[in-house]
């Protein structure tokens, strides 16, 4: 038996930031008068750089508490940002054991990630446990079964993102170039943090003293913000392969792959008012106040899959040989969400107490789904060879969906490829010195598609009453409600289809000191299942439909060369370019284009007769 222990210790000390202006300050111009000069306000609640040029003189900043006002330099702190974050450390430390005898091998593993990350106080980002074994024995001389398991345990505390009051890195990017941000990680003092202490020993928990009325001590979100994430996830399977005869084999394989995710979202609820006393800040609209939220998400997905192939290899001569495989592949994925929050409206009743029990009304954003699909398919793949320089492999499925209308539900794909090695034919001749391989290549598949669960019947939400001072969802009190979905259900969906061809060449130049690969292909996709815009006169929004065709074709060129190439040392160099061109054949009859998505008011639409090209080229220098 083998026993191996390693452990590794990374730092991560490299931190890619915008590039910052340190030219102007906190605050914003009030007016440019005719001649053009500019009147700048120094406004000390703002979170932008909009205010005069750095001067260096000496000003206050900030609250006036307790009648004392804070004052720094009015000039730039260059690394204000990047000394906010910390070098991050993350240890990994793994354990194997492996040993076997005439029949039987084993192996098992553990394996432990503990990462602090980059933030300042925040420990324990990151946890990652894991353990592998694999194993296999040989029942008799034509009976072997193998199994594997590996399971993995995640304990992770992300910061916030986005834009919102809560984002890390958003209230960092916020913060003007003159404020020395470090000096704020202290809480308890009363100009950097929420609620204090005043001179006289009065506390006052309703008042904050942070600089800013638009943004938020980014120290005081680690402090009081949290977003668990914990995963557990089991894969693994079993496998029986019997040997009737030297040239065939029966292998069956049963798998299983289950995850559950469970995240926790914790939102602080407050409400301060600010402690100014020189009248700066408004008590009303400079009041930071949050309802506070908590908010459970479940995520559990169990996908079966069974495999059954039986492979017949043979040799036909010296130099003609293939193999035929036939197969039966089974799978089954389910998938269960569950989210729950407290009252978007209401939040939590009690600060600090994050239980759903705690919510200030009716629990609302409650989602429950459960899907289950189930694919079941037949294949087959031969493969072909000729003195190691003709190959030709051919493959065939059919598959049946159970998320497409039963008279829908098959669809069949096969493909066929093939491939010269034109080289070995030049081997004894003076050609080889420059050109060590050749091959060509050509091929052609269709791949077959199915959609989502439940796109077949119309399906019912949680009714939501729209109006103009706010919406209600229902249940409300004792009435319960539900509304057609937005999106009409098709009956007659059908199986997407894709067509590919391609054709390509290798080329290997003076012993592999410079290679060439290229490749022409044309992709073609039919009855892609989406979503389409209809009108809202209807009482919908969007239904399902097979819709047109898109045509991809484009060429990929890479190319290596070694300029030193000795023993010791090699330099090589390395390029590629691509270029695709899509572009959309057909949709509907009577319709020229669709939306397929969007953001902010714009939409991205797929037209007939349009597309996009895209050329990359991009060259590795030694």
């Amino acid at each position: 038996m083998a026993i191996t222990f390693n452990t590794s210790n990374t730092f991560s000390s490299i931190l890619k930031l915008p590039d910052f202006q340190n030219q102007y300050g906190q605050g914003y111009y009030e007016d440019i008068a005719d001649d053009g000069t500019v009147t700048y306000f120094n406004d000390p609640r703002e979170n932008g750089s909009w205010g005069g040029p750095f001067t260096g003189v000496v000003q206050p900043w900030g609250q006036k508490i307790d009648g004392v006002q804070l004052t720094k330099p009015y000039s730039a702190v260059k690394n204000n940002i990047k000394d906010f974050f910390t070098t991050g450390f993350a240890t990994d430390n793994n354990l194997s054991f492996s040993g076997g005898g005439e029949k039987s091998t084993f192996y098992l593993g553990l394996n432990a990630l503990n990462s602090n990350g980059i933030f300042p106080g925040n420990k324990d980002v990151y946890n990652k446990y894991g353990v592998r074994f694999n194993g296999t024995t040989e029942l008799s001389k034509k009976f072997t079964a193998g199994i594997s398991f590996n399971y993995s345990k995640i304990n992770a505390n992300q910061v916030g993102t986005g834009q919102g009051d809560l984002s890390i890195y958003n209230n960092l990017l916020q913060t003007p170039r003159d404020i020395p941000v470090t000096q704020l990680k202290d809480l308890s003092n009363k100009y950097y943090g929420y609620g204090y202490t005043d001179v006289n020993g009065v506390a006052h928990p309703d008042l904050y003293g942070y600089y800013g009325a638009y943004t938020q001590n980014p120290y005081w979100i680690l402090a009081n913000s949290d977003n668990f994430d914990d995963v557990s996830r089991v894969t693994g399977n079993f496998n029986l392969e019997y040997k009737p005869l030297s040239w065939l084999s029966v292998k069956e394989r049963v798998g299983i792959d289950t995850y559950s995710d469970r995240r926790r979202l914790l939102q602080p609820k407050y409400n301060y008012k600010p402690a100014d006393e020189a009248g700066n800040y408004d008590p009303v609209d400079n009041a930071r106040t949050s309802n506070g939220s908590y908010e459970i998400d479940q995520y559990n997905v169990t996908e079966f899959t069974h495999d059954l192939m039986v492979t017949a290899t043979h040799k036909f001569n010296d130099d003609f040989q293939g193999s035929l495989m036939l197969g039966n592949n089974i799978r089954q994925r389910q998938t269960n969400s569950n989210e729950t929050a407290t009252n978007s409206s209401g939040g939590l009743v009690v600060p600090g107490w994050y239980n759903l029990g705690n919510s200030n009304g009716p629990l609302n954003n409650i989602t429950d789904i459960l899907s289950k699909k189930r694919l079941f398919g037949l294949y087959a793949d031969l493969n072909l060879s000729y003195k190691n320089y003709l190959f030709l492999e051919a493959t065939a499925r059919n598959d049946w969906s159970s998320t497409l209308p039963t008279q829908n539900n098959s669809f069949f794909y096969p493909s066929v490829s093939g491939s010269f090695v034109f080289s070995e034919l030049l081997k004894e001749s003076s050609v080889a010195d420059i050109l060590s391989y050749g091959k060509l290549r050509a091929s052609w598949a269709q791949v077959g598609n199915d959609t989502d669960p439940y796109l077949l019947i119309d399906t019912y939400l949680r009714g939501n009453i729209l109006a103009s001072f706010g919406s209600t969802t229902l249940p409300f009190g004792n009435v319960a409600g539900l509304m057609a979905s937005s999106t009409i259900a098709n009956a007659n969906l059908k199986p997407e289809k894709t067509s590919s061809f391609e054709v390509g060449t290798e080329l290997g130049f003076l012993q592999g000191r410079a290679s060439v690969d290229f490749s022409y292909y044309k992709n073609s996709s039919k009855d892609q299942i989406l979503p389409v815009p209809i009108p809202g006169s209807t009482g919908y929004n969007f239904a399902y439909i097979n819709a047109g065709e898109i045509q991809n074709k484009g060429v990929e060129l890479s190319l290596r060369g070694s300029i030193v190439k000795t023993t010791d040392v090699t330099w090589e160099l390395f390029g590629t370019y691509t270029k695709n061109n899509s572009k959309v054949i057909s949709l509907l009859p009577g319709v020229d284009q669709v939306s397929v998505g969007g953001y902010s008011g714009m939409s991205i639409v797929a037209a007939v007769g349009r597309g996009r090209p895209l050329v990359a080229l991009t060259i590795v220098l030694p």
